[in-house]
């Protein structure tokens, strides 16, 4: 499957399971309607290149969907009023239905899994790997809202964060691409380790962007 096949079927498999939202379904389309940059299913791609069926498209669509409710949740905490040139979902339709949104996203992350015919020994570590992912992510994202910017450990609570909260899901398709090439779990403990340190390279970088200095 050619990269532009991969990018269709991803964004079909996403809408599928993101929008399958009953009566949030309205707010799922104005969120999904403005996708990102699709960083996490393109390094999945990449660290998968002999693989080229829509077991892929599904793993790749879990990890999507995880990170967009991971964004909706983060907008209600951080009170982030545009994102993707479109009102956030908190800001245009209220805390509440931003909440709701975001479990139902990682409800349909799992969907995306469960209901794929992956061979038991793919699918049971495939979604156990994501549940780790996310519980990661959510203790990292508690430590950034409880960390003290004035504390003398404030360097090392930054790296557990970036490696918790951003490290998390940049990690997860790497161990995905480790978990349906059925590697062994070393394989896919040196993936999370690498993911981990690609999150902290990510995070340093996107906090120090706004103070980069403009081209001439």
């Amino acid at each position: 499957m050619h990269a532009d096949g991969n990018s269709k079927d991803l964004q079909s498999t996403i809408d599928r399971y993101g929008k399958d939202a009953g009566a949030l379904t309205c707010i799922a389309s104005h969120h999904l309607a403005s996708p990102g940059k699709r960083t996490r299913s393109k390094l999945l791609f990449a660290a998968s290149p002999t693989l080229q069926d829509s077991s892929l498209v599904h793993a790749a669509a879990a990890i999507e969907l995880i990170h967009e409710a991971s964004i909706v949740h983060d907008d209600i905490q951080d009170r982030t009023e545009k994102r993707r040139g479109q009102p956030t979902v908190w800001h245009k339709y209220g805390a509440n239905a931003a909440l709701l949104l975001g479990d139902h996203l990682v409800a349909a992350a799992f969907r995306a899994i469960a209901e794929y015919p992956f061979p038991a020994s793919v699918q049971g570590p495939l979604l156990a790997t994501l549940s780790q992912a996310v519980s990661r992510a959510a203790s990292g994202q508690h430590l950034q809202l409880a960390t003290n910017i004035h504390s003398r450990d404030l360097l090392t609570v930054y790296r557990e964060v970036a490696r918790h909260k951003t490290g998390a899901f940049i990690a997860l398709p790497l161990q995905f691409a480790a978990i349906l090439a059925q590697a062994d779990m070393a394989a896919s403990a040196h993936a999370r380790r690498c993911g981990e340190q690609l999150g902290l390279a990510y995070q340093i970088l996107d906090d120090l962007r706004p103070y980069a200095m403009p081209a001439t």
